[in-house]
């Protein structure tokens, strides 16, 4: 996974666990990274300042919220995703 400067990722269930543990080392190796997640929003802005943190330009994370099991949710929520950067948020 390394050279991963001109990548994106999409990492689903990253508020916790395996998928926050992917988002983190896919951004240390440089990737452009989104996360998601469903229930746990907190968890998953955690996650989303480790991805910023861990980034080597400090790179931006896109937070998706939303049930990605039903397609109108999924494209009303998507809508609503926040991309934040280390030490700013915005909507």
């Amino acid at each position: 996974m390394s050279g991963l400067n001109s990548k994106r990722a999409f990492i689903t269930g990253a508020s916790g666990g395996i998928g926050r543990a992917a988002a983190i080392e896919l951004a240390r190796r440089g990737a452009r990274v989104a996360i998601h997640c469903f229930r746990n929003r907190a968890g998953a802005e955690e996650t989303a300042a480790a991805v910023a943190a861990a980034s080597p330009s400090g790179g931006k994370v896109t937070l998706v919220v939303g049930d990605l099991s039903r397609p109108r949710a999924r494209t009303a929520r998507s809508r609503k995703r926040r991309t934040r950067s280390a030490g700013s948020t915005s909507s």
